[in-house]
C-alpha cells in the first residue's frame, strides 16, 4: 500500500461497530485497497439487542424516533482512494433513504446525493414528537432530494452545504440551500424558499409544555421567503419572508414582510427561551388590508371595509394556556367603509318605536363610514380603553360607542354599547353582552325612547267625524202599499 494511502472510511467505520448486535456484518474492504483502488459491499441488519450499541453512533435528535428494531442497510463501494463512489440504502420502518455519495479519503472531502421518502409526512412527523400533524400539515407523502457536500469523513462532520434540497411533506413544498457548520455549536445558515408553509399554531388552552428548549444548543441565520403561508391549511399570508436568528436559546425573526388580504403585514418577532420562562415580544402593523370575514369571531364585531392596526404583544410560559393568561399588549385599528356586526341602527327608523327598536338590538349589521379601536390587552383580557380614547363606529345611520372587556382566557366578556341613532337630537340607547362568548346574554335599554317620541314627535292626528246622514232631494216618494194577490183563474172543464 503506497504510504500516502489512508485506510479507507468504510474500514473507520468498522472499527466503531465493533462488538454492535449485527450480523451478515461482513466488510471485506479492509483487504482490498491495492493500487489506490478500493471496492467492497458491506451488508448490515439489527439483532434484537442491537439497539443500545447503534444509538449513540446518532444524533440523539433522531435516534430518539427512529424504529430501530426495522433497520435494515446496504452499502456498495467502488472507485479509487480519491474519488471513492458509495452508494447506500437504508430503510427505517416505512423511511426509505439512499445515498450516492463520492468520498475522497485522501484529505476528507465528499459530495454527492440523498434522497428520503415515506408514504405518510403526518406519520413520519407525528413520529418525532409533533401531535396532531395532519391537522398543520395535511395528507400526503414526505420526500427530500438534492446534492450535499462536506469537507470531512468525521462524524459529526465540520460542515456540510447544499445548493439546493427540494422538501415536500404534506402541504409543505420548499427549497432548502445553505451549510450546516459543526465546528463547536452546530450552525445553520443559509435560506428556505417555499410554495407553501403551513404555520403551527398550539391550542390557547393547551397545557402542555412547548418544546422551546429545542431553541438550545445551536444556531442559524436564516432567510425565509413563501408564495403563501397556510393556517388550518387555509392560506392567510402571501409574499412572506422573514430574517431568522437563533442563538443563545433566542430566536429573532426581523423584518417580517407580507401581504394580508391586499394590504402589507411588517413587524418582528422575538423568542426567548435561555433561561427561566421562555418570552415571547412582537410588535406588527397591518395597512391597507381588505376584510372580508368577522376580524375577531365575536357577537359584535367589525367585518369589511379597508383595516389599518398596530399591535404590541408579550408573554411568557412554557405552555400555551400560560403564555394566554400573562399576555399583555395594546391594540389600535382603525376601519373604513366597514360593517358592525351584531346590530343594526338603521332598522331602529325615524319614530324609535319600540319594537323596531327591539328588533334592531337584537342582531343584523349597520353599515359605517370608519370605526376605531383602542385596546389595552392584559392578562390574557382585551380593556377597552377609556377617553380620551376612542372606540366608536359611525356610520350614515348612527354611531356605537364600546366599553368593557372580553376576557380571552375564560371566553367571557362584558361589553356595554351606547347606541345613537341618526334622528333629530337623538337619544342614546344601551346594549349590554355579557357571559360566554359562545352563548352570550343581551340585554336593551331603550327606556329614553318614550320621552323622546313625545317631545320629538307630532302628538298623533285625531280621526276626522264622520259626516251626518244626507237627506235625498226633491217630493218625497210615498210609500208603497202592498197589494193582495190576485184569486186564481178558474179552469175550463
Amino acid at each position: 500500500m503506497a504510504e500516502h494511502v489512508r485506510p479507507p472510511f468504510v474500514l473507520v467505520f468498522a472499527s466503531d461497530l465493533q462488538g454492535c448486535g449485527f450480523h451478515r456484518c461482513a466488510i471485506p474492504l479492509v483487504s482490498l485497497v491495492q493500487n489506490g483502488m478500493a471496492e467492497g459491499r458491506l451488508d448490515l441488519s439489527l439483532l434484537p439487542d442491537a439497539e443500545a450499541d447503534l444509538l449513540p453512533l446518532l444524533p440523539p435528535q433522531i435516534a430518539a424516533h427512529l424504529p430501530m428494531d426495522r433497520l435494515s442497510l446496504n452499502l456498495q463501494a467502488a472507485g479509487p482512494t480519491n474519488a471513492l463512489a458509495i452508494r447506500g440504502v437504508a430503510d427505517f420502518g416505512d423511511l426509505h433513504i439512499e445515498a450516492k455519495p463520492v468520498l475522497n479519503l485522501i484529505d476528507g472531502a465528499w459530495r454527492g446525493t440523498i434522497g428520503l421518502r415515506h408514504p405518510g409526512a403526518a406519520r413520519l412527523i407525528a413520529a418525532m414528537g409533533f401531535a396532531n400533524p395532519v391537522d398543520w400539515l395535511g395528507s400526503g407523502s414526505f420526500s427530500l432530494s438534492g446534492a450535499l457536500s462536506g469537507n470531512s469523513l468525521s462524524w459529526p462532520p465540520q460542515s456540510v452545504s447544499t445548493d439546493g434540497i427540494d422538501l415536500a411533506a404534506g402541504q409543505l413544498r420548499a427549497l432548502l440551500a445553505g451549510s450546516l457548520n459543526f465546528a463547536n455549536q452546530p450552525i445553520i445558515t443559509g435560506h428556505i424558499s417555499a410554495e407553501a408553509l403551513p404555520l403551527l399554531l398550539p391550542p390557547l388552552r393547551d397545557k402542555q409544555p412547548l418544546p422551546f428548549e429545542r431553541l438550545i444548543g445551536w444556531q442559524a441565520k436564516l432567510d425565509i421567503s413563501a408564495k403563501q403561508v397556510l393556517l388550518d391549511l387555509d392560506p392567510v399570508l402571501l409574499q412572506f419572508s422573514t430574517r431568522v436568528t437563533v442563538q443563545d436559546g433566542t430566536l429573532s425573526a426581523d423584518a417580517i414582510s407580507a401581504k394580508l388580504n391586499d394590504g402589507v403585514l411588517s413587524g418582528h418577532l422575538l423568542l426567548s427561551a435561555g433561561s427561566g420562562p421562555p418570552k415571547i415580544q412582537s410588535d406588527l402593523s397591518l395597512t391597507g388590508s381588505h376584510q372580508d370575514a368577522p376580524m375577531f369571531g365575536l357577537p359584535i364585531d367589525l367585518a369589511g371595509g379597508v383595516l389599518d392596526a398596530n399591535l404590541s404583544l408579550q408573554a411568557s410560559g412554557f405552555a400555551a394556556q400560560t403564555l394566554l393568561s400573562t399576555l399583555e399588549g395594546k391594540l389600535h385599528l382603525v376601519q373604513h367603509d366597514g360593517s358592525l356586526l351584531g346590530v343594526d341602527l338603521a332598522r331602529m327608523g325615524s319614530r324609535l318605536e319600540d319594537a323596531d327598536l327591539r328588533a334592531a338590538l337584537a342582531e343584523g349589521s349597520t353599515a359605517i363610514s370608519v370605526a376605531e379601536v383602542s385596546v389595552a390587552i392584559q392578562n390574557g383580557s382585551l380593556q377597552f380603553e377609556p377617553p380620551p380614547a376612542v372606540n366608536a363606529a359611525t356610520g350614515p345611520s348612527g354611531r356605537a360607542e364600546v366599553s368593557g372587556l372580553i376576557d380571552l382566557v375564560g371566553r367571557g366578556e362584558e361589553l356595554h354599547l351606547s347606541l345613537t341613532p341618526s334622528v333629530t337630537a337623538p337619544p342614546s340607547f344601551g346594549l349590554r353582552v355579557g357571559g360566554s362568548l359562545d352563548a352570550p346574554t343581551r340585554a336593551i335599554e331603550i327606556s329614553d325612547a318614550a320621552s323622546w317620541r313625545a317631545e320629538h314627535l307630532p302628538p298623533p292626528v285625531p280621526p276626522l267625524p264622520l259626516p251626518p246622514p244626507t237627506k235625498p232631494s226633491g217630493p218625497a216618494a210615498k210609500p208603497i202599499k202592498p197589494q193582495a194577490p190576485s184569486p186564481p183563474k178558474p179552469r175550463g172543464p
